[in-house]
């Protein structure tokens, strides 16, 4: 399952349980999504209605209704829910390319095409100014499954007579009609998408291998035993399963490391059996955690193509197996995941997105945590300190994202086995503290990162050098954390060049910014010492390429190549300190 092809990209709850009259809306999914918040402020309830409610009312049950209580209380707030959103962000170039995609296969591809997608846009950012839905329009609909009109009758306005009844001809082939009658409700049932259906399980909080036999419609653990058998001796139809077996053995391998160990169902099917080191267990000696997470994996390998909704995974789980377990669902299965969770190391996965779940006036509200900040803030509303965060072997701090792309991409072609989050962690140090990298001054930031720096002392910090001229020297910031690093147990890496960019060849960074600008012009001729990314806009002015998009650019096109510059050692450096706090991985 692709990030592309999720079976729910958006959704919106109100007037559900202890959701109210304000719609909570979930704009931006991807195949992990984390609801992160206090107990009792609501993150239950997203997965009640995500697997109790959701699919019913998307496959349009005609016995669908919200019992008594699922209503919120006390206002008995009107039922709304979504599960459609277009974007209208516009693209770096300035177009609303997303909206375009969406909306340009349902528009007669004629000579008047842009014209009725200009009228169309024109609607769609009127009705999402009126709700104030930012970058999103939404097509609401009400407990019966029909669209709430309200608000689009408004937005329709911004279209006079003319051109509204030659869009309302081009969609439906017909000819005059009224407005109200004809060209409002019927060009916009046109536009409406449909609702999808979607398969949605539930593996609940309490979760333990079920007794010999049993059987459950549910993956709370009962009945694991039974599916894990059909799994390992498929019958002749369903040879393939045996490939599912041998992935729960391979992800029980990497949670012990262990390489012999395998799971075995015996002929009475009254346990799980682990075969490791010449000896034979069951699965609950091996203690709750592993336990825990072979009935998770498990559950997440059996379904496919579904969505699953899973309450608190790190139950009896530590930070490294939460991590091994995260990386195993987007790996080696094909599901969708909605998590409730208050676990700060599931926050650290790259590509989840995280909602934020608070109790406000006796109502559920949601904010998408989009940034470090709000990251932040959601860990102190679950209490967690920055000990609690570096839970990793060791820390490579770096001034920013782009910086990270580089470092994965060149650690990962000297060694595959070292996992990001599990084996290391990369941090950012960028803001006030990288300012006075750069400066002569300064001020209580260092002080401050030193200190949060000696909560795990195993870390390297990637520093530019800035320098620009052979002979230069580094300011005295950088030599006071150099010399903080360089005490051990880790240390600090300098550029030997001006910046991290100067390690990449002139011709891969020309063409990855003529792909990100392709109206600038470039500045640079790629020197040792030169600003790599100066560009010179189609205005004429001064600038700076994108440095995250010319660094994900480069390693989708590119191979990574460690010949410029110190890159090579500075890199096989990385490696062996990662594998000396390691000491059980082996190059």
């Amino acid at each position: 399952m692709s990030e592309q092809n999720l079976p729910i990209i958006s959704f919106a709850i109100g007037g559900y349980r202890s959701f109210g009259n304000k719609v909570q809306r979930f704009g931006k999914l991807s195949r992990i999504n984390l609801f992160i918040g206090q107990n009792n402020s609501g993150k239950s309830n997203v997965l009640r209605f995500l697997h109790d409610v959701y699919p019913s009312w998307v496959n349009g049950n005609n016995s669908f209704n919200l019992g008594p209580l699922e209503a919120h209380l006390p206002t008995r707030a009107t039922f709304i829910a979504s599960s459609n959103s277009i974007s209208l962000c516009k693209d770096t170039q300035g177009n609303f390319t997303e909206f375009v995609r969406e909306i340009s296969p349902k528009i007669p591809q004629d000579k008047y095409h842009q014209r009725w997608l200009s009228l169309l846009l024109n609607v769609f950012l009127k009705k999402s100014e009126l709700e104030g839905t930012g970058e999103k329009l939404w097509f609401d609909f009400n407990v019966n499954r029909a669209l709430i009109t309200s608000n689009w009758s408004e937005a329709f306005q911004v279209i006079d007579d003319y051109n509204f009844l030659h869009l309302w001809e081009a969609l439906t082939g017909q000819r005059n009609g009224s407005r109200n009658q004809h060209w409002f409700p019927e060009t916009l049932a046109y536009l409406t998408p449909s609702l999808a259906p979607i398969n949605v399980k539930m593996i609940p909080a309490i979760r333990q291998v079920g007794k010999q036999g049993s059987a459950s419609e549910e993956f709370s653990g009962e009945g694991i035993i039974e599916r894990l058998a059909k799994l390992q001796h498929p019958n002749v139809h369903n040879q393939s399963d045996k490939e599912k077996f041998e992935k729960i053995n391979k992800f029980l391998r990497n949670v012990i490391d262990n390489d012999t160990a395998s799971i075995d169902i015996p002929h009475d099917r009254d346990t799980i059996l682990v075969h490791i080191s010449g000896r034979t267990l069951p699965l609950e000696s091996l203690g709750t955690g592993i336990h825990e997470v072979i009935i998770l994996a498990s559950a997440a390998t059996i379904l496919e193509n579904s969505v699953i909704c899973m309450e608190e995974p790190e139950l009896h789980l530590n930070p490294i197996l939460q991590k091994k377990l995260v990386r195993y669902l987007l790996e080696a299965t094909d599901n969708q995941y909605f998590i409730t969770t208050h676990s700060a190391a599931l926050m650290d996965t790259p590509t989840a997105e995280i909602y934020h779940i608070k109790l406000e006036a006796g109502q559920s509200i949601t904010e998408h945590a989009t940034s470090d900040k709000l990251r932040s803030e959601v860990c102190e509303d679950l209490g967690y300190h920055p000990s609690d965060l570096l839970q990793s072997n060791c820390v490579i701090w770096v001034e920013g994202p782009s910086d990270r792309v580089y470092i994965n991409h060149w650690l990962n072609f000297v060694s595959q086995k070292f996992v990001e989050g599990i084996h290391y962690s990369i941090m950012f140090y960028g803001g006030r503290l990288a300012s006075h990298l750069s400066a002569d001054d300064e001020d209580n930031s260092i002080g401050d990162f030193i200190s949060l720096r000696r909560l795990n002392r195993r870390g390297v910090i990637v520093i530019d050098s800035d320098k620009k001229e052979k002979g230069a020297r580094i300011n005295d910031t950088k030599k006071r954390l150099r010399d903080e690093f360089d005490s051990g147990p880790g240390y600090a890496w300098i550029t030997e060049g001006r910046e991290i960019e100067n390690y990449l060849k002139s011709e891969v960074i020309k063409e990855a910014i003529s792909k990100i600008h392709p109206k600038a012009n470039i500045n640079s001729t790629f020197g040792q010492y030169e600003n790599t990314l100066s560009i010179k806009t189609a205005a004429g002015k001064d600038a700076q390429a994108l440095k995250i998009g010319v660094a994900k650019y480069i390693v989708e096109n590119y191979g990574a190549d460690l010949s410029q510059l110190d890159l090579k050692k500075q890199i096989q450096n990385l490696v062996a300190f990662i594998a000396e706090s390691n000491p059980k991985i082996s190059v």
